[in-house]
Parts: structure tokens; C-alpha cells; sequence
């Protein structure tokens, strides 16, 4: 590998022109192989979440998106099992303990799923990684060539660090990492230049990072040696602190924002850097459950080439040295140094582009040639740790690695999820095994086989990466008809992005549940209105309502619970019911009672409207109103029941009463309730036993009172008017009915209809 030159030339108008025509090649080069890995990454596309991580980014950028807020409420029936993803307040709320960088940058894809109503929210929020992974190849291409590496070996190095380590696996999820590695490596290319405007934007790239995971701002200082020997470095150290201190700023501000505190991100107290070095960066590097050689075995090579590197280019390389260690010593004390569930170490993906510009020496001797024992150990060494580190991301990329962790846990289920421990140093039960074990007996996790487009998808990502390839060969010699190509690859591209996003909302690729709970969510998304909330209420899976609410929709997700209720638990039950409608969506609930006290609490506070079952799923509408003054009565009902009260007005087309019940002796059977709208002919009526069965008059004692509030929805025929409101009670089963004290059809008052607005 050459050297970048420093001593002055002879042409130095001619050199300029050269340098010139190079630096456009190399762009365009660059953006080539942005394509094709693109191409690459949305072909593999999973679609889905895989980890509490991606739903908690997903969940801030879609309450920024759709109502300005930054909560994560659709989470909280998992913060209240597991306490990971943030911290809940005494109100109910729940937010993030995550930065809110990732969240930033996933927002534009929301807002565009947001006016495409086809498409499934989640499903285009997952390919974000994709190009920005892509990005860091085509940026660590760059880097290499402005560091004098030839551009077959740079684009050797490129390719092999998208398609043959973990960063091909994670252009899949939501996790941060893939982002703090694009903006790590954005600061460390823009200080390779030595002018002014460079610094800045590295400040600005960090920043980005450091609001994406603030400890990533460590990054800043290791960059300084870079910083201090270009031009100027009086002006370009502040144009390079001052994104910096904004971005410190704004996470202070973010943190007080969430918890009264600019130093408090969320996290819990015993989350912190307690891990034994020894242990966590032995793991990080050697373990078979995370080691770094096992995930990324071409970062070997910089082993290599990395001494080579410090002799040629002695402030890069050892800035990069630096960069990997210090993240090495930190995370290898992070309690949680392999990363939960997860595969490989993603907690050192930021410095995966630092190991392969280490290695620059390396795959220049195996591409442009030199003394043959080198050259040939090189090309070997490439050649052989290359394909390890395909072959074995692979099964990453094809199999998700929730799976064998849940074989696990159905052995061991009093780990819970600290059977993840007996992966990390137990060669059989490590991912590299278990995930080859699955990979003939489980359905790829890929999203073109999992909707029912996929023909349509799977040809549309092959044109891609035919296209994508044959540009490459094209561009790299600059031939005639390669700006053609790549508007078709972009435009094509986009198009198999876009399906993907339909493909995610095809109820087809979840289980039967997940489909029962996707055609509840479709139905909110469609009867919805501004000012609707929605409770969820022990679904376990959030995944088939994300994709489809719309997200201007508040929506939060809980656990069941009985008798008493918990304070949290009716704080969460007072905000939804501050909306105008609520909607309640539960799997297999409990009758209202001690056993579903949250339905129970809700039948009390809001009028229930209708409630829907499909399968397992039960989704209900209250209409949220204040209960009026009760008008008095005096019906009895067969000297049993007597109707001691009653309220009825009309909101929103929809009938709301109100029904004080007194028990005058134990009526020892269960009746049902007839209510009429009459005008001479009845116009509606609804048989329901009181409160919806949730309240059985066979368990009514002498003396008891009972209050019930119910919705009736008005059908678009029933015309404006006076209507008599009648009842009629019943025995459960048929029979001859009670008869009223004042009638055969109790007459209780009168219901006027007003005119639609």
C-alpha cells in the first residue's frame, strides 16, 4: 500500500486536475457499492422486531411522528414485566432509557408510512440499518482511499465488512449500533482532511452518534491527534467542539425532559460498568457465544496489517488503535457486555470499520500483488477468513436468533432470560451451533418469504442486485450508460423497499393470534378518530398493532390485573379515559369482575358502546363522558328489582345511559334487560344481562344497589325526534317477563334525538 504523498510536485496544476478526476471516480466507486449492499440488505430484510431495543426506538420516533410526544406506553406491559426498556413515572407514562438520535433518525420513515396507509409501519421502519450500513461500507471505502489504499484493496475491505461480519446481520434491526458506527467513522474521514469545514462536520457526526448512544462521545477526544495536524487547528478544534457541546446540551435537556435530571438517562442503578475486565473482554473478543473472531473473522487480519498501517500512516492508524481500544475497555466492563439477546458482540459493531482500516495493508498485498509468499498468505488469509465470515453471518441473517434462546428457556424456564449465560462459553449451546441446527428445520427469517407478495418481492430484489452488480463491473471503469443503471437501481431500489412495507402488513406472516390481532388493529385504524386512545390489555405482542394503528393514535399496552388495582394501574385507567372514545383490545380476557378489574374499572367510568370478538381477541369502544345527575324512579320489576334512578342523553350518535338498580329482595334468578326506544313502534332495542353479564341478578342480595353505564350506537335510520325509552326484564333463557309497577312495558322517561350537525 502507497503512501499518501506530501512532497510537493513538479505539475502541480496537472496533479490537482488528477487528483480531481480520481476523487470523482472514487465517489461514484463509493456509491456503487452503497448500492449493491443495499441491494444485498434488502433482499435479507427481516421486516419485524426482534428485541425490546428496537421496539423502544420504534415506539419514541413513533410518538414523536404521530403526536410530538416522546413516551413508549405501547411498551409498558413489558417495562412492568421486565423493567428494561426505561422507567416508568407515577402517571403511568413510560419513556425510553435509550437516546433519542435513533429515534431522530427513524422519523422520516414513519412520517412516510404515515401517508401511505398500505404500509406496514414497522416493516419500513426496519430498513432503516440497511442504508446506513451500506453508507459505512461505501464511507469506510473512502476513508481507505484518502488513507493511499489502492481502490481494489479499498473496495475489497468494503465489501468484506458488509457481507462478512455482524454488520450485515444488524442492517436488519433497529439497534443504534449500525448509526454510531456511520457517524464514528464520518468524523474520522472528515478530519483525514485538514481544512476547516471538515472539522465541523466530524463535530456534527459525532454529535449525531452521541445522541444515538451518549457514550460514544468518547469517540470525540481519540480524534484529536487527527484534529490538531491539519490547517488551523485553533479554528478547527472549536468548529469541531461545538456540535459536540450542542449535542451534550440537548441529551441534558432530554434527560430532564423524561426525568427531572440532566444526568439520569433511565437507567437502573445496577446497570452500569461492574463487569470484571477480565470476563467481559475475554467474552467480547474469544467467548463462542460473542467473540469477535468468531463474528467478524476477517477483523484478524488487522492483527497484520495493523503495524504495517502505524509505520506508513502513523497518526490514522494509531487514532483508529485507539478507537478500538478504548470501546474494547469499555464495553468489556458494561455489566451487560454481550449485549442481551442478541448475535455476536454488537456492542463493538462501531469499531469494526477502525479493525478493517487496520487491515488496509493486507488486502492491498492480496489485490495488487508484491512479493508472492505475501501475496499469497494475503490472498489466502482474505480469501479464507472472507468466506468464515460470510458463511457464518448467514446463519445470523437466515435464522433469528430468538429462536434457540426460546428452546432454551422452554428447558430452563427458571432462568428466564438469563439463559442467554449458557450460550456465551458453552461451545454446544452458542449460537455458531444452535442456529446451524435450525437452519434446515425453520422458515427463514427473511421478509420476502413471509407475506403474500413474496413472487412479486423476491424478483424485485433479484433485479436489484443483478443491476446493482452489473453497475459496479460498469462504473468502475467509468464506461458510458452507468448513471442509467444506477437511476434504475435507486428507482427499483425504492420500489422493493415499498413492498417490503406491504409485505409487513400481510396478516399471513404472523401466527393465528397475531393475525386475530392485526384485524383488530385494522379495524381501529379504519373507525378511528382524533381523540380516540386505545388500551391493550395482556396481548403479550405489539407487533401486529404498531404495524397497522395509525400513529397519531395514543395507544398504551398493559397487564392484566385483578382485585385490588394497583395505583399505577388507575392512573394508567385515568388516562384513557380523558380521550373522547376508548378503544380496549384484550386476549381472551375474563368477564368484568375481580378476575379483569381493569374492564370492570373501565364499565364504571365510560359507557360501553360495542364490543367485538374474533378468536381469542376482544376489542370493545367506550365513549368516554361525565356521568350526569340521575333523574329519580320508582319501577319495580315482579316486586324483585326496582329501578331507583336513571340518565340518558345522545353524544355523538350514541345513546348513553346511565341505570341505578336496587335489589328489593334477592331475585334468585338471572333476568335480562330489554331497553326500547319507542315511538308507538319500537325502534331499537338491546337484551343484555345488567353491566353485560359482568353483574348477574342471581348474585344480587336484599338491599344491594347496582349502577350500570352503557352506549347504545345510534343506526343512521333511526330518525331525529322523541322517543320513549321502555323497559322490559326478563328471565335468562325465556319466559314470561316481570311484570313493571307501572305496566306490562315500563315507561321511564323520554330520549330526544337532535339533528346530525
Amino acid at each position: 500500500m502507497s503512501q499518501l504523498s506530501t512532497s510537493p510536485s513538479p505539475n502541480v496544476a496537472a496533479d490537482r486536475a488528477s487528483s480531481s478526476v480520481e476523487a470523482a471516480a472514487d465517489r461514484r466507486r463509493a456509491f456503487l457499492l452503497f448500492l449493491l449492499l443495499w441491494s444485498v440488505y434488502l433482499f435479507t430484510a427481516s421486516g419485524r422486531f426482534h428485541s425490546d431495543d428496537e421496539m423502544s426506538v420504534w415506539a419514541v420516533a413513533a410518538s414523536l411522528v404521530g403526536r410530538g410526544e416522546v413516551t413508549i406506553d405501547q411498551l409498558a406491559w413489558n417495562q412492568d414485566l421486565s423493567g428494561g426498556v426505561g422507567r416508568t413515572q407515577p402517571d403511568g407514562h413510560v419513556f425510553s432509557k435509550y437516546g433519542l438520535g435513533g429515534s431522530l433518525a427513524l422519523a422520516p420513515l414513519l412520517a412516510l408510512a404515515q401517508q401511505l396507509p398500505w404500509a406496514g409501519a414497522v416493516s419500513l421502519a426496519t430498513v432503516l440499518n440497511g442504508p446506513v450500513t451500506a453508507a459505512t461500507a461505501a464511507l469506510l471505502f473512502l476513508s481507505a482511499r484518502r488513507l493511499g489504499a489502492p481502490a481494489g484493496a479499498a473496495a475489497l475491505a468494503a465489501l468484506t465488512f458488509g457481507l462478512a461480519t455482524f454488520a450485515w446481520v444488524y442492517a436488519r434491526y433497529l439497534f443504534g449500533e449500525p448509526l454510531v458506527a456511520l457517524g464514528g467513522l464520518a468524523g474520522f474521514f472528515l478530519l483525514l482532511r485538514p481544512t476547516a469545514l471538515p472539522a465541523l462536520l466530524a463535530g456534527g457526526a459525532l454529535a449525531g452518534a452521541a445522541l444515538v448512544r451518549s457514550a460514544s462521545a468518547l469517540t470525540a477526544p481519540l480524534l484529536l491527534p487527527l484534529l490538531v495536524r491539519g490547517q488551523r487547528p485553533l479554528l478547527r478544534l472549536p468548529l469541531f467542539g461545538l456540535p459536540l457541546l450542542l449535542a451534550v446540551a440537548g441529551i441534558g435537556l432530554y434527560n430532564t425532559w423524561r426525568f427531572g435530571n440532566p444526568l439520569d438517562s433511565g437507567y437502573n442503578p445496577i446497570e452500569g460498568f461492574t463487569a470484571p475486565w477480565g470476563e467481559g473482554i475475554w467474552g467480547l473478543l474469544l467467548s463462542p457465544g460473542r467473540g469477535l473472531v468468531f463474528y467478524a473473522p476477517p477483523a484478524l487480519l488487522a492483527l497484520w496489517g495493523g503495524p504495517v498501517l502505524l509505520r506508513r500512516q502513523p497518526v490514522p492508524a494509531l487514532t483508529a488503535l485507539l478507537v478500538v481500544l478504548a470501546n474494547l475497555l469499555l464495553y468489556g466492563k458494561w455489566h451487560a457486555w454481550h449485549g442481551g439477546w442478541g448475535w455476536g458482540p454488537r456492542l463493538l459493531l462501531p469499531v469494526l470499520p477502525f479493525l478493517f482500516l487496520l487491515a488496509l495493508p493486507v488486502f492491498a498485498w492480496a489485490t495488487q500483488g508484491g512479493r508472492w509468499w505475501r501475496e499469497t498468505l494475503a490472498r489466502g488469509m482474505v480469501a479464507v477468513l472472507g468466506l468464515a465470515g460470510v458463511a457464518v453471518n448467514m446463519l445470523g441473517v437466515v435464522v433469528d436468533f430468538n429462536r434457540p434462546l426460546r428452546d432454551l428457556l422452554a428447558e430452563r424456564p427458571d432462568l428466564g432470560a438469563g439463559v442467554l449465560f449458557l450460550t456465551l462459553n458453552d461451545v454446544g449451546r452458542s449460537p455458531l451451533v444452535s442456529h446451524a441446527q435450525l437452519l434446515t428445520r425453520e422458515t427463514p427469517d427473511l421478509l420476502w418469504l413471509s407475506g403474500g407478495l413474496h413472487p412479486l418481492l423476491a424478483l424485485t430484489a433479484a433485479l436489484v442486485m443483478v443491476a446493482a452488480g452489473r453497475l459496479l463491473l460498469l462504473g468502475w471503469t467509468a464506461r458510458p450508460g452507468w448513471g442509467v443503471l444506477a437511476a434504475f437501481t435507486v428507482v427499483a431500489a425504492g420500489a422493493l423497499a415499498l413492498a417490503s412495507s406491504h409485505v409487513g402488513y400481510a396478516v399471513g406472516r404472523y401466527s393465528e393470534v397475531g393475525r386475530q390481532l392485526a384485524e383488530a388493529a385494522e379495524v381501529v385504524r379504519v373507525e378511528a378518530r382524533p381523540g380516540d386512545r386505545l388500551l391493550a390489555v395482556g396481548l403479550g405482542e405489539g407487533e401486529p398493532l404498531a404495524n397497522r394503528l395509525p400513529l397519531w393514535l395514543p395507544w398504551m399496552q398493559i397487564l392484566p390485573e385483578a382485585e385490588p388495582l394497583q395505583p399505577l394501574t388507575r392512573a394508567r385507567l385515568s388516562w384513557a379515559v380523558r380521550g373522547q372514545r376508548l378503544w380496549l383490545l384484550q386476549r381472551n380476557p375474563e368477564p368484568p369482575g375481580e378476575d379483569n378489574a381493569i374492564e370492570a374499572t373501565l364499565d364504571q367510568l365510560a359507557y360501553k358502546v360495542i364490543a367485538r370478538r374474533q378468536g381469542v381477541v376482544e376489542l370493545t369502544r367506550y365513549q368516554v363522558a361525565e356521568a350526569p345527575p340521575l333523574a329519580p324512579a320508582t319501577i319495580e320489576f315482579g316486586g324483585r328489582l326496582r329501578l331507583s334512578g336513571w340518565a340518558a342523553r345522545v353524544v355523538d350518535r350514541t345513546l348513553l345511559l346511565d341505570l341505578q338498580w336496587l335489589a328489593v329482595r334477592s331475585p334468585g334468578a338471572r333476568y335480562v334487560i330489554s331497553l326500547r326506544l319507542s315511538d308507538g313502534s319500537v325502534r331499537l332495542q338491546h337484551d343484555r344481562e345488567p353491566a353485560d353479564g359482568a353483574r348477574p341478578t342471581d348474585g344480587w342480595r336484599t338491599g344491594e344497589s347496582v349502577h350500570e353505564r352503557l352506549g347504545l350506537e345510534l343506526p343512521a335510520a333511526l330518525l331525529p325526534g322523541r322517543y320513549r325509552l321502555e323497559l322490559v326484564v326478563y328471565p335468562l333463557g325465556g319466559g314470561r317477563p316481570l311484570p313493571a309497577s307501572n305496566g306490562e312495558v315500563a315507561i321511564v322517561g323520554e330520549v330526544v334525538i337532535p339533528s346530525q350537525p
